[in-house]
C-alpha cells in the first residue's frame, strides 16, 4: 500500500491508472462547501447514481446507484443496486432504507431534493465526472473543485445546499 499522500487532482489526470491508490492526509475536511466535517473514524454510506462509469446527469431518472461505505478517508466496500422508476417520495425513502447518509449526484429536481434533505441525507448536487475520480475527490475533501462541477451549473450552486434545506433555504 502507498503511504498517505496529499496529491493534487492534476496529478490524477496525468496518472489516472493509480488514482485509486492515492489517499489524502488532511482531516477533518468538509464536503463541497457544506460545512459537513469528517474525522478519521467516521463511518459513512455514500450513494452516487451511475451511468456508464460516470455520475448520472440527473438523479431523478437514474436506474443504478453505487453504494460506497467509507471510514474517514478510506473506502471500505461498494456495491451497485438497481433503482426502479418511482415518484420522488419513494425514491428518497429508498435512499433512507438503504442507509444512505450522503448523496453525491448530478442534477436533481427541487421536489426530490427536498424529500432527500428532509430524510437528513447530506445532498451534494451538480457533480459530474468518472465515478472513481469523484470518489477520490470526495474522500480527499476536494469535490468542490470546478472540474467536478456539472456543465451548465452556476459555480455557487453547491454552496446553496445544506443538510435539511433546499436551494436558498427552501
Amino acid at each position: 500500500m502507498l503511504p498517505l499522500l496529499d496529491v493534487p487532482i492534476s496529478f490524477l489526470n496525468i496518472y489516472p491508472d493509480i488514482s485509486l491508490q492515492v489517499m489524502c492526509v488532511f482531516l477533518p475536511y468538509t464536503v463541497a462547501g457544506t460545512g459537513h466535517a469528517f474525522t478519521g473514524d467516521v463511518k459513512t454510506r455514500l450513494a452516487i447514481p451511475v451511468w456508464r462509469e460516470t455520475v448520472s446527469t440527473v438523479f431523478d431518472f437514474s436506474q443504478s446507484l453505487l453504494l460506497i461505505d467509507t471510514q474517514g478517508n478510506r473506502e471500505i466496500s461498494r456495491r451497485e443496486v438497481s433503482l426502479p422508476d418511482e415518484p420522488a417520495p419513494q425514491r428518497a425513502s429508498r435512499l433512507d432504507r438503504l442507509g444512505v447518509q450522503v448523496l453525491v449526484c448530478g442534477a436533481i429536481s427541487q421536489s426530490l431534493a427536498r424529500f432527500v434533505t428532509q430524510s437528513d441525507i447530506l445532498l451534494v448536487p451538480f457533480v459530474s465526472g468518472p465515478i472513481d475520480e469523484v470518489l477520490a475527490a470526495y474522500l480527499c475533501g476536494r469535490l468542490a473543485d470546478f472540474r467536478f462541477l456539472q456543465p451548465g451549473s452556476p459555480p455557487a450552486a453547491r454552496r446553496r445546499w445544506r443538510r435539511g434545506r433546499g436551494p436558498r433555504g427552501q
